[in-house]
C-alpha cells in the first residue's frame, strides 16, 4: 500500500486498468498533488507472446529500410567508383562522397539502434515461457549480427568514404574500399 510507503501520506488510486497516486502536504491548507494517470495492463502468455511477435515483426520491417538505404549507397559508391578520373576528382564528387559518408553513418547508427530495441524487446520475451527457446536464441543471434554489421562493415565503409572525400588522388581506391565494405554489410543484411 502506497500509505505505508509514505507514511500516511498520500494514497494510491485504482480504478480499473488506470493508476494515480495523490500525495497531501505537511502544511496546511495546502492543495493534494495527484501524479499522471498511468494506464496498467496484464497480460496473458499468449497475448504477451503476440505482442513480442509483432514487435519482432516491427523490427524486420525497419531492418528492411535500411537494406534498401545500404544498398542505394552502394549502388552510388559504385557510379562514383566508376567515374572518369577527371570527374572523380572534382569538388562535386568529394561533396557527393560527403553527402554518402553522413547517410552511411546513420545508416549504421540506425541498425544499431534496432539492435538495440530487438535486444529489449528479446530480454522482454525471456519472460514468458510460451515462446521457444529455440527462437529466442535465433533472434539473439541475428539482432547480434546486426550490430556487429553497424559497427563493423558499416562504419568502415563511412570511413573510406570520408578518406575519399578528403583526398582526389585516393578517392578511386577509397572508394573502392567503401564499395567492398558496402557490398559485405548488404550480405550481412540480408542473411
Amino acid at each position: 500500500r502506497i500509505d505505508d510507503v509514505v507514511g500516511g501520506l498520500g494514497s494510491a488510486v485504482v480504478a480499473d486498468d488506470e493508476l494515480r497516486a495523490v500525495a497531501t502536504d505537511f502544511l496546511p491548507d495546502r492543495e493534494a498533488s495527484e501524479s499522471p494517470v498511468y494506464r496498467v495492463h496484464v497480460l496473458g502468455n499468449e497475448r504477451h507472446a503476440e505482442l513480442v511477435r509483432q514487435k519482432l515483426e516491427s523490427l524486420l520491417v525497419q531492418l528492411e529500410e535500411v537494406t534498401r538505404l545500404e544498398e542505394k549507397i552502394a549502388d552510388t559508391t559504385r557510379d562514383v567508383k566508376e567515374l572518369p578520373e577527371q570527374k572523380l576528382a572534382a569538388a562535386e564528387t568529394g561533396q557527393k562522397l560527403g553527402e554518402m559518408k553522413d547517410s552511411q553513418t546513420q545508416n549504421a547508427a540506425n541498425l544499431e539502434e534496432l539492435a538495440k530495441e530487438g535486444m529489449r524487446t528479446l530480454r522482454e520475451a525471456l519472460r514468458n515461457p510460451t515462446i521457444p527457446q529455440e527462437t529466442l536464441r535465433e533472434w539473439s543471434k541475428n539482432l547480434q549480427a546486426m550490430q556487429e554489421l553497424a559497427q563493423g562493415e558499416m562504419q568502415q565503409a563511412s570511413k573510406s568514404l570520408s578518406a575519399a572525400q578528403q583526398s582526389a588522388e585516393a578517392r578511386a581506391q577509397e572508394s573502392g574500399k567503401a564499395l567492398e565494405q558496402e557490398q559485405a554489410g548488404l550480405e550481412g543484411l540480408e542473411k
